[in-house]
């Protein structure tokens, strides 16, 4: 329902869709800014349900992700929003396309065998945790109980992926993300997977740590991987090897941002700042805690540094 407020309300996920800011969260809420955060409106959204995660391919074009399985799409940089797939709608969908790769002679991946069981669809409703598009056509969406789809045409068809990841527990993924054509999930057990585009798999690049991973910073080979207990770990070889990074956070790290010089920026579920001016190698605290929980950050053009929390969004001072 529409409300002053929007601003104010519990919101999960934000990012830019060109000059105009926009952030995602609970109960459908979806709100937006042209002007640098001075104000800002409450988009027309159809569902009701938890969002938590939302990108643009390009400043019209835009996806958004949440509780329930729902993706939603903008044609129109965030203002309104259209849905198109539910949870049991993704179950069927994946269950069609196993049920049709299972008919093909030798058709590769196929067994479920091959990845101990993971690819075969869960009967329960998913959650989607995150989405990224590596261009306008090209995108994947991740959650909970090994779930993956991916889209090459923009969206107008998705494809399970779960058959292409070796994932026997089925375990959580709670973010994906990219850089150029280099692809990583980041999830449950300190696992990261990348995206082999010759073999069309997800190859196992662990990290070591045994606790759950929230989220990823990717530029080129670098990666930051960061999650529980202010855990944070840095490969500068396209996840063929980790080490661990000092935050001096106690906090789960539920926020990373590459911004536009070069510096790297965290925040943890205190509303705690740290942020690294050598590509990820150490970090230093910036400002005072908060005591706000921070689950997304984003950057405008012009620089300015915005998070999204259990209080809605703000703006950040980080210098």
């Amino acid at each position: 329902m529409a409300s002053a407020f929007g601003a104010r309300d519990p919101l999960l996920g934000v990012t830019t869709a060109g000059s105009r800011i926009v952030a995602v969260g609970l109960r459908g809420h979806i709100v937006y800014s042209d002007d640098v955060g001075r104000s800002w409106a409450q988009a027309k959204v159809p569902v009701e349900t938890d969002l938590v995660s939302v990108c643009f391919s390009t400043p019209n074009l835009g996806w958004a992700v949440g509780h329930g399985g729902v993706v939603l799409r903008s044609l129109d940089g965030g203002k309104s929003w259209t849905r198109q797939f539910s949870g049991q709608q993704l179950n069927e969908l994946a269950i069609r396309y196993f049920e049709r790769r299972r008919g093909e002679a030798g058709a590769p991946h196929a067994d479920n065998s091959k990845s101990g069981g993971s690819a075969k669809p869960d009967e329960s409703v998913p959650s989607l945790l995150d989405v990224w598009f590596d261009s306008p056509t090209k995108g994947t969406i991740v959650g909970t109980f090994n779930t993956i789809f991916r889209t090459e045409d923009g969206g107008m068809t998705w494809i399970p992926w779960m058959d292409r990841i070796d994932n026997p527990e089925k375990l959580h993924f709670y973010s994906v993300k990219g850089s150029g054509n280099t692809l990583y999930i980041a999830g449950e057990k300190g696992n990261v997977w990348r995206f082999d585009p010759r073999s069309q798999r997800w190859v196992s690049v662990p990290t070591g740590y045994a606790g759950t991973l929230f989220g990823l910073i990717v530029d080129g080979p670098k990666v930051v991987a960061f999650g529980m207990r202010g855990s944070c770990f840095l490969s500068e070889d396209a996840g063929k090897s980790w080490a661990p990074v000092a935050t001096q956070r106690k906090a789960g790290i539920t926020a990373g941002l590459r911004l536009a010089d070069g510096e790297i920026v965290l925040a943890d579920q205190t509303g705690g700042f740290v942020q690294s001016r050598d590509g990820g190698r150490t970090f230093t605290p910036l400002g005072r805690d908060t005591r706000i929980p921070v689950f997304s950050l984003a950057q405008a053009p012009g620089g300015q540094v915005f998070s999204v929390g259990t209080l809605g969004v703000a703006a950040q001072t980080l210098r």
